[in-house]
């Protein structure tokens, strides 16, 4: 492959450091299987590197408090990828959403209309500030609503940390976002409503 900097020399397999920050957590990399030029020094990271990184920061940040992140780079992180990939796959997704659709279908006594603004969908959630999210809650009400008003088809989970109080280990919900709709509902309580968003 031609160096994308100085389209002169061809790149040459190496390793390098790399770091990314996401959702105000730094992640920093070592021996990331990379291609270098050696002419100009210009370092390239392929997708197949870029895969196993994206997968394994995903899955960290799914954990509460952890600000800093330190990772060498193993056979293990190209593993979780390609299982990554085999259940997120095209047919895996629609599964999902089909199984999904089944479960509000099924509960459809329980569906109650909820229009999509901030402060609703704030009204869902019962965990409170002071419990670990992992993420803040303002930043998993934005994302839901990101995922449904740009009709990011499929299904999204979010947990949190039970209160002490609670019969339930964690909290935990669902959003389905199809073509035309979106609903949330619990996936730790099968009585509570099946909201759909209008």
């Amino acid at each position: 492959m031609i160096c994308q900097k100085c389209h002169k020399a061809e790149y040459e397999a190496t390793v390098t450091p790399f770091k990314i920050e996401c959702q105000n957590r730094l992640f920093s990399f070592d021996n990331v299987p990379a291609l270098k030029c050696p002419g100009c020094g210009h370092i390239f990271i392929p997708e197949s590197s870029m895969r196993p990184i994206i997968v394994h920061t995903q899955k960290i940040n799914q954990c509460p408090g952890i600000a800093y992140h330190r990772v060498k780079w193993s056979p293990e992180l190209e593993e979780d990828a390609r299982e990554a990939d085999k259940k997120n796959g095209p047919g895996s997704i629609l599964e999902t959403q089909k199984k999904a659709l089944r479960y509000i279908e099924k509960n459809k006594k329980r569906v109650q209309d909820q229009k999509l603004t901030k402060k609703n969908v704030l009204k869902l959630f019962k965990w409170s500030y002071d419990q670990e999210t992992g993420i803040k809650k303002d930043q998993v009400v934005n994302e839901i609503i990101a995922h449904i008003k740009d009709n990011d088809q499929g299904v999204f989970t979010f947990s949190c940390k039970s209160s002490p109080s609670s019969p339930y280990e964690s909290f935990e919900y669902a959003l389905l976002v199809t073509e035309e709709r979106a609903w949330f509902y619990c996936l730790h309580d099968a009585t509570c409503p099946i909201f759909h968003f209008i």
